[in-house]
């Protein structure tokens, strides 16, 4: 009866030393399918909230901050795709927006993080 110590690596290799294809020098395990992944779709870069004008109709493109901001922000119904106007953005103070029918106070720095295009209109 063997009574060697043998490792945890050694007992790893001869498992998979087990599970191997006959005849083949290495095997790996097989791979996962995938499926396809679509088309990139083409990105909307767009600009900081911040830097809108008063009295402008924006949609909101992307967030460019942390989970806990986003969530905020969702919940205040700043949502992507959703349309916002301005309607107060002085230099020093927070910027005030018009979304959903409610007017909603954003510090600068958190306006700067939210990403916005042009709507058709205003174009």
């Amino acid at each position: 009866m063997d009574m060697s110590i043998r490792s945890a690596s050694d007992l790893c290799l001869e498992e998979a030393a087990a599970k191997a294809v006959p005849g083949s020098d290495y095997s790996s395990p097989p791979m996962p399918a995938h499926p396809t992944p679509a088309a990139p779709q083409a990105q909307v870069r767009g600009f900081p909230l911040a830097m809108a004008r008063v009295g402008s109709s924006l949609r909101l493109v992307s967030y460019g901050c942390g989970r806990n901001a986003q969530r905020r922000l969702a919940d205040q119904g700043l949502t992507v795709g959703v349309t916002v106007s301005v309607i107060g953005n002085d230099p020093c103070g927070p910027m005030i927006v018009g979304v959903r029918g409610v007017r909603v106070g954003l510090g600068k720095g958190l306006a700067h993080k939210v990403m916005v295009v042009e709507t058709e209109a205003e174009r």
